[in-house]
């Protein structure tokens, strides 16, 4: 009998899957049409913002449009510290931050604070440099930072949009 449900249940998944059958996920470019960046952006950070603009299909618009988030700016803040020291002395791992404080057009008041973290181990044998290392850690701590702010533009937006 287990034999028999379990191959009606493997049938019942094949055929679900094979008719093409997919949950349906709403876009964040349904919900955000375009971001205005501020012109002195450090371009770090202006890269991961474009990249992440790209993946949500997002535009980057140059003069402010009706549905446009616009950003006054963006000041950066990074940290890196040694949080673990091996027996003679030397750092063997190292905590790595990235916050960014978003200033919105539409809200000067208070800024929009993201941040993100990474801990990472330095093991001498390590074929990169550790500086290497460490500045493609904070590009993809910029990224996941740029994905938080495109996350956050468009459930403000919403919010914007919602009938009072």
């Amino acid at each position: 009998m287990r034999r028999i449900l379990l191959g009606l249940w493997i049938t019942v998944c094949f055929a679900a899957t094979s008719c093409g059958f997919a949950l349906r996920t709403e876009s964040v470019g349904d919900r955000l049409s375009g971001i205005e960046l501020p012109v002195n952006l450090p371009r770090d950070v202006q890269v991961a913002i474009e990249r992440q603009a790209r993946v949500f299909e997002v535009a980057l618009v140059g003069d402010a449009e009706t549905d446009a988030q616009n950003i006054a700016g963006i000041e950066e803040f990074e940290n890196d510290r040694t949080t673990r020291v091996d027996p003679s002395g030397r750092p063997i791992e190292y905590w790595i931050s990235v916050r960014w404080d978003v200033v919105l057009a539409s809200q000067s008041q208070s800024p929009l604070v993201l941040h993100a973290s990474e801990s990472v181990g330095l093991d001498e044998t390590s074929l990169i440099g550790f500086e290497k290392e460490k500045s493609r850690i904070k590009a993809l701590l910029r990224e996941e930072l740029a994905n938080q702010l495109i996350t956050r533009l468009a459930l403000i937006n919403d919010a914007a949009k919602a009938p009072q």
